[in-house]
């Protein structure tokens, strides 16, 4: 009986470790993570993205993304919804505004400062989305993470 009360004791602990070391946290305007995002920003994509449940994707054909817009509609989004859960194309034009800027404290991906969109425009209008693979990314020492800004390739900042 004692054994298992001290396994159940280190389950607890080792439980309680892995909750407390993956952690997000809103670094909007914060000055150790500096990013030109900010909440309420408005942005327009200059081109158009895919995106899947979670992210803005550029269209680029690797990973069974579309090499264009042609290809997209020669497929049709049922094709694509089925590799690629609630995926929709966001044609140039569409706007989105910055939701929220947060930190995320990860044990395997490490700290990344992720920034959440709200889309504004068309039938997808309402979904919350990541900016960070149509986002250009640098690495910061102290402290430590991977930091998203701008790249005008894709965005045009038009409000707030």
């Amino acid at each position: 009986m004692q054994t298992s009360k001290i396994l159940q004791l280190v389950s607890l602990f080792m439980l309680l470790a892995i909750l407390a070391t993956s952690c997000v946290s809103d670094v909007n305007g914060s000055k150790k993570y500096p990013t030109d995002y900010s909440v309420g920003q408005v942005y327009r994509l200059r081109q158009p993205v895919f995106s899947d449940e979670f992210f803005l994707l550029p269209l680029n054909g690797r990973g069974g993304i579309p090499k264009s817009v042609e290809e997209y509609k020669a497929k049709g989004q049922t094709f694509w919804s089925t590799y690629y859960h609630n995926s929709c194309l966001l044609e140039a034009g569409t706007r989105l505004q910055i939701k929220r800027v947060e930190l995320e404290k990860n044990p395997e991906m490490g700290n990344i400062v992720y920034v959440r969109v709200e889309v504004l425009d068309g039938d997808f209008k309402g979904r919350i989305t990541e900016l960070n693979f149509i986002s250009k990314d640098f690495y910061q020492r102290k402290p430590s993470a991977t930091i998203y800004t701008v790249n005008t390739n894709f965005l045009e900042r038009i409000g707030n």
